[in-house]
């Protein structure tokens, strides 16, 4: 959906529209449409399109349902309004171009401090949630595609090219993606990024496999103080280590070059027993579901959530199916390039090897 269509269903002015060209006389109408579109926007941090009501609106509002409608269309109109509203709040911080330095890590450094920047906003947190929970809403998956993530794909796609000219074709737009999915999923789940500018300028630099004669691209520091403070603390809990993923225990957590992966306690469960076998057949699998009370038949479903959750954050596959027999673990390597297995260390002692 372009911002034309988004204007007209909305019957609201297209994003970028200067404040000048409201008339006075409009102004009290556009108060009261703020105050609507606010009270949407909240009771839509709690709840999805199919609960969401005028009626709701209107008593959160302070106005009535007739207001509203003379408004908004119809309940649809003022979603689609309400999370237009979102965009215009971080879009301007989205970078849409970069001269550039001569230097991959700078240039990915900058690209990622500004990415970083519009994605961790709360406005763009909760048109996230509501692309992701809104399912049925197919416009508004598009909507974020054309209005967010392709923008930071061509750029980042341009950076990549200009370092790596000779790179096969489709790589760069590949990585480009990954890079992407990666600072979406580090500003996704708190208040703070779990990836800083210079973490993921070494970590899509490794990826492309760019050369790096003056070793600039150097190993990151602990993404905050809480990560350092962590990171002193040798005793906190038992660990498996394979190239890319690191996953604790006690409850299981499973983290992919320092992001969260967020599994199902029974998703954690069965990744973390073929990431600590290597391979598993599928009766130890299914003697694991009925363990825990789910039936066998969910298996598959299992299998293809784990899969969906990796890639979400740019991640590749880490199981393969081995026919007729089960399950057997893709070891990814790490930002330095290792696939070393760790078993029962330490996170601090895994991260100083």
């Amino acid at each position: 959906m372009n911002a034309t269509n988004l204007s007209r269903m909305t019957g609201a002015p297209m994003i970028g529209t200067p404040a000048g060209d409201v008339a006075p006389g409009e102004l009290r109408t556009l108060g009261t449409r703020r105050s609507i579109l606010a009270a949407a926007r909240e009771l839509l941090r709690a709840e999805g399109h199919q609960s969401f009501s005028m009626e709701g609106v209107a008593a959160l509002a302070g106005v009535t349902r007739r207001t509203v409608c003379n408004l908004f269309p119809g309940r649809d109109s003022l979603y689609c309004a309400s999370r237009a509203d979102l965009l215009r709040e971080f879009e301007h911080l989205l970078p849409l171009d970069g001269a550039g330095s001569g230097a991959l890590r700078t240039d990915l450094e900058d690209f990622g401090r500004r990415a970083l920047a519009a994605l961790a906003t709360n406005a763009h947190r909760e048109l996230l949630a509501s692309v992701r929970r809104d399912a049925a809403m197919s416009w508004l998956a598009g909507f974020y595609q054309d209005r967010v993530e392709q923008p930071l794909c061509r750029l980042l796609e341009e950076i990549l090219a200009r370092h790596a000219p000779d790179s096969a074709s489709g790589h760069c737009t590949a990585q480009a993606a990954s890079g992407v999915a990666l600072l979406r999923a580090a500003t996704g789940e708190t208040d703070a990024p779990t990836l800083g500018p210079h973490e993921f300028a070494w970590l899509v630099a490794a990826r492309l496999g760019a050369s790096d004669p003056e070793g600039t691209i150097e190993e990151p520091p602990p993404a905050d103080a809480e990560s350092a403070k962590t990171s002193l603390q040798p005793e906190r809990r038992p660990m498996i280590r394979r190239g890319a993923v690191a996953i604790t225990f006690d409850p299981v957590d499973v983290r992919w070059n320092g992001v969260r992966v967020a599994l199902s306690p029974l998703e954690g469960q069965l990744f973390a027993l073929v990431a600590q076998r290597g391979r598993v057949p599928w009766a130890d699998i299914d003697r694991l579901l009925d363990v825990r009370h789910s039936r066998t038949n969910s298996r598959e479903v299992l299998i293809f959530r784990l899969r969906r959750k990796f890639a979400e954050i740019g991640a590749g596959d880490p199981l393969e199916t081995v026919r007729g027999w089960g399950l057997r673990f893709r070891t990814e390597p790490d930002a330095r390039g290792s696939r070393t297995l760790w078993i029962g260390v330490s996170e601090a002692d895994a991260a100083d090897r």
